[in-house]
């Protein structure tokens, strides 16, 4: 991933603080001043959203976010859209539509990533999904609830404030 760095051009570094900066408004709830209904994002979503912003793409869409990294369009982690809960088993075929449409212009992404948080698929979305050769992950996420002093005292550790230091 790239971050600013003693190495990164100010253009480089100006562009990463704008995009961090536009995801940060974006997770506030607004955009361009006008409210966005959107659902409250877990810690670990915002977090991938804010680190993907460093240097990938995130924009709110009519109705999901969508998340996009030029550099590696591989990533299935960084290529993907993020809605506003689990989609039912009649809306899968449309979001995987809306997916490929989202996603056409770049032609490596070879695969269909949808991402929402809270609750699964309700047992017969899963039976959907599986007909429609998807599987589900809903693996653990990790969260830090307090920081603990390195032992290499080289490194500092500490809380991210995105607001502060992108704003």
């Amino acid at each position: 991933m790239k971050v600013a760095s003693a190495s990164a051009s100010r253009s480089e570094t100006d562009e990463s603080l704008a995009r961090s900066r536009a995801v940060a408004t974006l997770l506030r709830g607004y955009r361009e001043g006008e409210p966005m209904p959107r659902p409250e994002y877990s810690l670990l979503t915002r977090t991938d959203l804010e680190m993907t912003a460093v240097d990938g793409v995130v924009d709110s869409l009519e109705s999901c976010i969508q998340v996009r990294s030029p550099e590696n369009p591989g990533y299935y982690w960084g290529n993907y859209l993020l809605l506003p809960e689990a989609p039912e088993a009649e809306q899968l075929e449309s979001w995987i539509d809306r997916f490929r449409d989202q996603f056409q212009s770049c032609c490596e992404v070879e695969h269909v990533l949808l991402r929402w948080d809270g609750a699964a698929l309700s047992p017969q979305a899963q039976a959907r999904a599986r007909a429609l050769g998807m599987t589900e992950d809903s693996g653990p996420g990790m969260i830090a609830t307090q920081l603990i002093d390195p032992e290499n005292l080289d490194v500092k550790v500490r809380p991210l404030d995105f607001e502060a230091e992108f704003d």
